[in-house]
């Protein structure tokens, strides 16, 4: 709200979650790569745009931090999926869900922890530390969108990409006490219903 009424910057917002993950990222091992570069620029970019632009309609997601989940295409970043087989797998492109969330104008963090190849109910691959439960570093935060719930949960994000085609998304919540939306089928875009 206070976003959308202009009483606080997309910048200083920014500025605040990337201190967060900052301070708290070494316990969890939410983030596979974190660009805060990357999300000071675009902040900073969509505060110039609303100056110019006042009274432009947004989004209700419009100027929020998030990060990707390591399964989804980002420009300039790399897609890992988990595997020490894709560590290099750099992206030049965006696929349709990192689209869709730089359309709704929101200020991409980074790429969150996923189990490998998306498969497992917890993140515990070669490639980083097991991705922990910010209620009990003990414990996983679940996955595949495990990376996903750690941010939320430890309040390094307000909002996460998740992905779920065998409770990716239900797991991690269930395990970090959130509250996870998948769609029901066929609500989003599917990239290949024109092969169809």
């Amino acid at each position: 709200a206070l976003l959308r009424r202009g009483e606080v910057s997309v910048e200083a917002l920014t500025r605040a979650y990337l201190a967060r993950i900052e301070r708290l990222e070494p316990r969890y091992s939410a983030f596979v790569q974190y660009t805060p570069e990357r999300a000071l620029a675009r902040a900073r970019r969509l505060d110039r745009e609303r100056a110019k632009h006042r009274y432009a309609p947004r989004g209700p997601l419009w100027g929020l931090p998030t990060a990707m989940k390591d399964i989804h295409l980002a420009r300039g970043m790399f897609a890992r999926l988990g595997s020490r087989s894709f560590r290099y797998l750099w992206s030049p492109v965006d696929d349709l869900s990192t689209a869709a969330v730089r359309r709704a104008g929101m200020v991409i963090a980074g790429k969150l922890t996923t189990s490998e190849l998306a498969i497992l109910p917890v993140i515990d691959t070669d490639i980083h530390p097991p991705t922990r439960n910010p209620w009990d570093p003990d414990r996983y935060s679940g996955g595949s969108s495990g990376g996903s719930s750690a941010a939320l949960a430890a309040g390094m994000l307000p909002i996460a990409v998740a992905s779920d085609g065998a409770g990716s998304i239900r797991i991690p919540a269930a395990f970090c006490g959130l509250v996870g939306h998948k769609f029901s089928r066929g609500v989003p875009p599917n990239p290949f219903s024109r092969f169809e």
